[in-house]
């Protein structure tokens, strides 16, 4: 696992006082060090297609922006499968299911250790 960009979400599955053992969007898991992780939240978009941001939580609230594939975007606060986001001035909602950054189960691969099969 490698990260190139801060800010990008991982799910911490596991903690001591120390470390945290996390999971990325691929699936790999990692330990890392707590002062690696800010404790900031955020969610990306991990699909090809734009996601609608909106003013409310429905589908059918007006869109107030897209937010492009592989773009990340800091998370206030989740209910009722959406997601309220912000960026600068622009506040709005995203569908849960349609971000990465939110689950509350976890999504990794235990089997598939950080960096398993990559070349680096």
């Amino acid at each position: 696992m490698e990260y190139r960009a801060a800010g990008l979400p991982v799910q911490v599955i596991a903690e001591t006082r120390e470390w945290r053992k996390i999971c990325d969007p691929e699936g790999s898991v990692a330990w890392i060090h707590r002062t690696v992780a800010s404790g900031r939240r955020s969610v990306f978009n991990r699909s090809n297609e734009a996601v609608p941001i909106r003013s409310g939580r429905s589908e059918t609230a007006s869109v107030r922006a897209l937010l492009s594939p592989n773009a990340l975007i800091p998370l206030d606060e989740c209910e009722d499968g959406w997601c309220r986001v912000r960026a600068r001035k622009l506040r709005g909602w995203v569908a849960e299911r349609a971000v990465f950054g939110t689950q509350e189960r976890a999504l990794c691969n235990a089997a598939r250790p950080a960096g398993a099969g990559r070349a680096s």
